[in-house]
């Protein structure tokens, strides 16, 4: 009777190991997706203060960059980097700068080449132009992204209903074939 228990429990510890597994995966993957929405958030946060702090405000682009408080300390974090390089001179213009910062994090993400394209042309529009060209820009790629965000919030919602419970009756039907 004691083997019989030993093999129970150890059965039973098996079968939350795999669903604990399993929670974690999915709980990682909405991370994961919550993760790309609040940066596309933080850039459109972005946009809307440089069209008032730089086009309107008149605020020099480092200072801005390097005041600039998103959602996303790694967001935030990026920008900082930006207003160092602007300040260090590192690249001979400003866009270029934006580029280099940008560029490993949009695939990192994994972003769609046009969420990309939106981000990287946007950037242009951060330095060197007049501050009426600038302020439109930046409303245009604005809401840009803001349509993005709504379509990429749809998509995540509709893989939502399917990957949370086909992950669970994986979870279920690999602790099936484990008993």
């Amino acid at each position: 009777m004691e083997g019989g228990n030993f093999m129970y429990m150890i059965k039973i510890t098996g079968v939350l190991a795999v669903m604990i597994g399993v929670v974690g995966l999915l709980d990682s993957w909405k991370k994961a997706m919550d993760q790309r929405l609040s940066f596309l958030a933080d850039f459109c946060r972005l946009y809307k203060s440089g069209r008032f702090y730089l086009a309107q405000q008149k605020m020099k682009t480092p200072v801005f960059f390097d005041g600039f408080k998103g959602e996303n300390e790694y967001f935030t974090k990026i920008c900082r980097k930006i207003s160092q390089n602007l300040i260090e001179h590192k690249y001979p213009q400003g866009a270029e700068c934006w580029d280099m910062a940008w560029k490993k994090e949009l695939n990192k993400y994994g972003f769609d080449s046009d969420t990309k394209r939106i981000i990287n042309e946007s950037g242009k529009y951060f330095f060197e132009i007049s501050p009426d060209e600038m302020e439109e820009r930046l409303l245009e790629y604005n809401r840009a992204l803001e349509k993005k965000i709504e379509n990429e919030t749809l998509k995540y919602q509709e893989k939502r209903k399917v990957v949370y419970p086909v992950g669970m009756l994986g979870g279920i039907m690999l602790v099936i074939i484990l008993l």
